[in-house]
């Protein structure tokens, strides 16, 4: 799981536009941890929405950027870890 200060200053999860990481995953059962999907299989996926929403932006004449969408991509990445918290300020 991220750590609270990696979703906030990385993830940038509470900025609410599209500098927010577009690879945190919320856990299923518990709605305070957060994962990086960026080293998952998930990832191909993620891209290709992204690049859909963007072709999408595009044919509309519309600035992706002021959609509210996270599309940013904002660290190497951490593999999925429950129980392991993980971050720029974790050892």
């Amino acid at each position: 799981m991220l750590s609270l200060k990696h979703l906030e200053h990385v993830c940038l999860l509470k900025a609410g536009s599209f500098k927010t990481c577009r690879y945190c995953v919320e856990d299923d059962s518990d709605s305070t941890k957060w994962y990086c999907a960026k080293k998952t299989g998930n990832k191909a996926i993620i891209d290709d929405q992204v690049r859909e929403f963007y072709k999408k932006m595009s044919d509309s004449s519309k600035d992706p950027k002021k959609q509210g969408h996270p599309l940013g991509d904002n660290c190497v990445g951490y593999p999925v870890l429950k129980f392991v918290e993980q971050g720029y300020d974790v050892d």
